[in-house]
């Protein structure tokens, strides 16, 4: 299949079964998160780890998760052990996942008795434990507050969702029942998706596909070259300088290259501002002279209790002991006040 125009037509027939994939998973699930957002994805790919076509309304995020998962996937279950009605789903953040409550569901579509496709769906569930629920965990310091945490498993078969791995998702949520319907409408996006893909194979044939989309990809690549060879070439400010001063006509007169610095001068700029090497008794004083305007500036935002230890070190004693008021007027912070401002 050589025709351009054909190429166009199937990429524009993979691009609506990716997004016939989407609207589905969102009219399915059980989370309102998903279905007033409508923040699903859905994507096809090959057995070599390309992305073949994408949802158009989300994310280029999302898209990325599912073509980055995709080889740990194959590397734990290779398409050789795979069955048709297999699914599979995985949530592991560093292993091409976002985080724990997103759910990336993928299923085999075979090609003359072999695996050649997968259709791939992910979407937020409602909660899978954690910290917090829904999965946003502003506080945790690990990803084991952020909840459940799933490898690449079989989630379903022909047969249905496997009970093992259903029974692990209800035990670990808040919410079991929205996260098997979150669960159930990703298995439908991937089913409606493998079942467009496969009358494409039917239309055009396992041969004619594979050409269509080998050429579609060319064209995209060549296109994208194409795009970044008009793109204005970038030069070094510093190349630009010398280029600019090269051409002048100072420029062709000898210069005479600076004295390297002595050993004692560069010693010396490494030291910190308050040593005598550095500029003797002034820089002392002047670094002393900041460090008390910023304790000021601090005695003025930090409370009481905090700035007093610093206070005793600098303030002169009072003649009187001061009130137990802990309130001290802004402007002068060594002064104590005898009686507190008013409410």
């Amino acid at each position: 299949m050589n025709d351009a125009l054909t190429a166009e037509v199937l990429r524009n027939a993979l691009v609506v079964t990716a997004e016939e994939a989407s609207v589905v998973v969102v009219r399915s699930a059980y989370s309102t998160f998903i279905v007033e957002g409508s923040d699903a994805s859905a994507a096809v790919l090959d057995v070599r780890g390309r992305l073949i076509a994408q949802s158009m309304a989300t994310t280029l995020m999302n898209s990325m998760a599912l073509k980055v998962a995709l080889p740990f996937l194959l590397a734990d279950h290779p398409p050789a052990t795979m069955a048709p009605g297999d699914a599979y789903v995985m949530n592991d953040a560093y292993r091409g996942g976002v985080h724990t409550n997103d759910l990336l569901v993928y299923r085999p579509v075979f090609v003359e008795g072999e695996p050649a496709y997968l259709t791939a769906t992910m979407i937020h569930v409602s909660d899978l434990g954690g910290l917090s629920a829904g999965g946003m965990a502003p506080l945790a310091t690990d990803i084991f507050l952020e909840g459940l945490q799933l490898p690449p498993v079989r989630l379903a078969t022909a047969e249905g969702i496997v009970p093992a791995v259903e029974a692990i998702l209800r035990a670990n949520s808040r919410t079991p029942d929205k996260v098997m319907g979150d669960v159930r409408a990703l298995l439908a996006g991937t089913a409606v998706a493998a079942a467009r893909l496969s009358s494409l194979v039917t239309e055009y044939g396992a041969a004619g596909l594979a050409e269509g989309i080998d050429a579609y990809l060319d064209y995209t690549e060549a296109r994208t070259r194409a795009a970044l060879t008009e793109l204005p070439r970038a030069v070094s400010p510093r190349r630009t300088r010398s280029t600019t001063t090269a051409s002048t006509p100072a420029a062709r007169t000898p210069s005479v290259s600076p004295s390297p610095s002595p050993p004692t001068a560069r010693r010396l700029r490494t030291r910190s501002p308050g040593s005598r090497e550095f500029g003797g008794r002034r820089n002392a004083e002047r670094a002393r002279a900041e460090r008390a305007g910023a304790g000021a500036g601090l005695r003025r935002a930090l409370p009481w209790w905090w700035t007093s230890r610093g206070q005793a070190r600098r303030c002169p004693p009072p003649s009187t002991p001061p009130p137990p008021s802990r309130w001290r007027p802004p402007s002068s912070p060594c002064a104590a006040s005898s009686t507190p401002p008013s409410p």
